[in-house]
């Protein structure tokens, strides 16, 4: 008689999923839009979250949003307006059913756009020599460093 036999699947060894495309935009109003891809051998991942905050340190408490735990694109937004004029670090924790992390962290960085405000005007003066010719001077100082229009009007009355 042959002696008893059978087999057995040795499972691989688990691997970090991998991410590829994570981006991220910003809108006027400070909403944050991105998209990540990511691609393992099991189609279902254990962890799939953004973290967000205007320090690359990532001390800014529990600012997360979770996604779809699958591979594929998936796409997020987030609300980041409260980071108006400042820089904004994002990063992802991926981690497969198993347990194993993408490491380093994927990550990227966003700037949102500070609300605009007026220009601001100082030492603005002129003055005219003997034959008329008017000769003067602006300052002009904003957060953004291009202006829109600068024109300056003249006119021998007050009502222009």
């Amino acid at each position: 008689l042959p002696p008893p036999s059978g087999s057995v699947n040795i499972p691989a060894p688990d691997s970090a999923p991998v991410v590829t495309d994570f981006t991220a935009s910003s809108n006027s109003a400070g909403l944050v839009s991105g998209s990540i891809t990511i691609s393992h051998a099991n189609s279902t991942l254990d962890t799939l979250r953004i973290y967000y905050c205007n320090s690359d340190s990532y001390n800014c408490g529990n600012q997360y949003i979770d996604l779809t735990k699958r591979t594929g694109t998936r796409t997020f937004n987030f609300d980041a307006s409260q980071y108006a004029g400042e820089r904004v670090y994002y990063k992802a924790e991926v981690k497969s059913s198993a347990g194993t992390q993408t490491l380093p962290p994927p990550s990227g960085s966003v700037n949102i756009p500070a609300p605009d405000s007026a220009p601001v005007v100082t030492d603005f003066t002129a003055s005219s020599n003997s034959a008329g010719l008017v000769s003067g001077s602006i300052t002009i100082s904003h957060a953004n460093s291009t202006l829109d229009t600068l024109r300056i009007h003249y006119c021998n009355s007050d009502s222009y």
